[in-house]
């Protein structure tokens, strides 16, 4: 979201530093919503330890289609493939959109690069042909138009009211196939910003000011996205390994989530590939308009038809 100056003799390069500078400013004053005193308890999460249940509270899902459990980062894991998923009834408890913030995290390791591929999509009903259906989501390897290809990280925060797009991309080639990696998606409401973390380290990033994001949705999907198919056919959907997926109702810092990145005596991820230093400015800062395709907004606010991501 640009602030209203930002159009009268500002440069972009100029919104990106005076937003970085905020946000460090904001972390240097200990402020609450982005606390590092106290570790963060997820309000939901699905470990994949041979099913589908919540290890926190009563968010249990279900799995749909062939979903199997393989060798996970900790325990088990998802293991999808071939349009399977997992489905959550939500509640009040997963509706972290109308508090603080949020974050949604966990750990993938794709068994592929070359399509979009979903981790977690609110969605208010399955098989709808709608885009004001589809709610915040997350997925890799978005195609320029969207996102910017192979291994990137794509966000959509969709707010409430569905009217401004709130998208951002990775840089491609950061997230790798048959390797554990932990991502990460947040969302401040006090400071605006939205981040996207790769093994703890910021990849993507911008302010879109404050709003209400949209996770109000009667669904949450663990891996597809069934907008613009079929419960039974989803149009998108994760190939590979998902393990510890978890909700949290604010935004983590990033030193929060290397916490959970930096588990002792597990397998370590490997960091994003070498000489990366940072999100790039042109990704940071950038606000997609449009999914690929029709443009995507919140859960039931209107009529606007729209495509997801990968759909033709």
């Amino acid at each position: 979201m640009e602030m209203p100056d930002a159009k009268r003799g500002r440069s972009p390069g100029a919104d990106m530093v005076l937003g970085a500078l905020a946000f460090v400013a904001c972390m240097a004053m200990g402020c609450t919503h982005f606390s590092q005193s106290q570790p963060s308890t997820p309000v939901a999460s699905w470990p994949g330890e041979g099913s589908a249940g919540d290890s926190v509270g009563q968010c249990h899902g279900q799995v749909v289609g062939r979903v199997e459990f393989g060798p996970g980062r900790k325990g088990q894991a998802f293991k999808l493939g071939a349009g399977s998923y997992v489905l959550i009834p939500t509640t009040r408890v997963l509706d972290v959109g109308k508090g603080r913030g949020f974050t949604i995290e966990g750990w993938i390791n794709p068994d592929g690069l070359s399509r979009p591929m979903p981790i977690v999509e609110y969605e208010r009903t399955l098989g709808s042909g709608v885009g004001t259906d589809v709610g915040v989501h997350l997925y890799i390897s978005l195609p320029p138009g969207g996102g910017t290809g192979p291994g990137c990280l794509y966000a959509h925060v969709v707010g409430v009211d569905g009217a401004v797009d709130h998208t951002l991309s990775s840089p491609p080639h950061l997230v790798v196939a048959d390797v554990w990696q932990h991502v990460a998606l947040s969302y401040d409401q006090a400071s605006g910003f939205a981040t996207i973390l790769l093994n703890g380290a910021v990849v993507a990033q911008t302010n879109f000011g404050s709003f209400t994001p949209e996770t109000s949705c009667p669904y949450l999907l663990i891996g597809a996205r069934t907008a613009f198919g079929s419960a039974e056919r989803p149009s998108d959907s994760f190939s590979g390994l998902l393990d510890e997926i978890g909700i949290h109702d604010r935004a983590l810092s990033p030193r929060e989530v290397r916490a959970i990145c930096s588990d002792p005596g597990i397998q370590q991820p490997i960091l994003p590939r070498q000489g990366y230093g940072g999100p790039a400015p042109d990704i940071q800062r950038r606000t997609f308009g449009t999914m690929e395709g029709r443009a995507t907004r919140g859960c039931g606010d209107g009529s606007t038809e729209a495509q997801g991501p990968g759909s033709q």
